[in-house]
């Protein structure tokens, strides 16, 4: 059992991706009216108003509730909403710069795949078999460092030249964000503020 796992974090965390911004020039103005605003970043008033009114929301992983088939997910769109799908064999049929992400993370991992773990749960699931994904992920190891023919899309989309993505493979999160700074902190008016309702809360369970 892997009990200290080393410390990551996705590139989508609201932290990482505040410190990120704010270190590169954007102003903490803009970066406010970017970001949409998470349960945590919320005032010790307003998350007391969200479990008042219960406006307080949860998140869903619709996989954990309905049988994820990737190829009849994709025939449901193209029958029923006139999706046509660019490429089938592709991991991200709705993403036009997916590519890029895996072409960007294998210059700093080379000969990681990153499609590894989804290639076992669809062995798992009888959606692949383990043949097939050890054929893709040879062909994806044979093009890890071929630009993808979204690039120049890509570059021109966010104004980048290449060189502004050469050389960073030894950029890491660790410049931008710390486990110390993902841990959640309530401030003591919001523990004083809900001791009332967490009581109520309590009594309901116990009637």
């Amino acid at each position: 059992m892997d009990e200290q796992s080393p410390f990551e974090v996705t590139c989508t965390h609201p932290v990482y991706v505040r410190k990120l911004l704010l270190q590169n020039g954007f102003s903490l103005q803009d970066v406010n009216a970017f970001l949409i605003k998470r349960k945590y970043d919320a005032s010790a008033f307003e998350r007391i108003a969200m479990k008042l009114f219960d406006t307080e929301y949860q998140s869903i992983s619709l996989p954990d509730y309905v049988q994820w088939d990737n190829l009849e997910i994709q025939n449901i769109l193209e029958r029923e909403l006139n999706w046509v799908t660019p490429d089938k064999k592709k991991d991200h049929i709705d993403c036009k710069f997916a590519s890029i992400k895996y072409y960007l993370k294998n210059k700093q991992i080379p000969h990681y795949i990153f499609l590894q773990e989804k290639y076992s749960q669809l062995i798992r699931d009888g959606q692949m078999t383990r043949e097939e994904a050890l054929e893709s992920l040879n062909i994806a190891l044979q093009r890890e460092h071929e630009e993808p023919a979204e690039l120049d899309d890509f570059l021109k989309f966010l104004k980048l030249e290449k060189n502004d993505i050469e050389n960073k493979e030894k950029k890491s999160h660790l410049n931008y964000v710390t486990k110390e700074d993902l841990v959640i902190k309530e401030d003591m008016m919001y523990k004083f503020l809900s001791m009332p309702w967490k009581i109520y809360k309590r009594c309901l369970k116990t009637d």
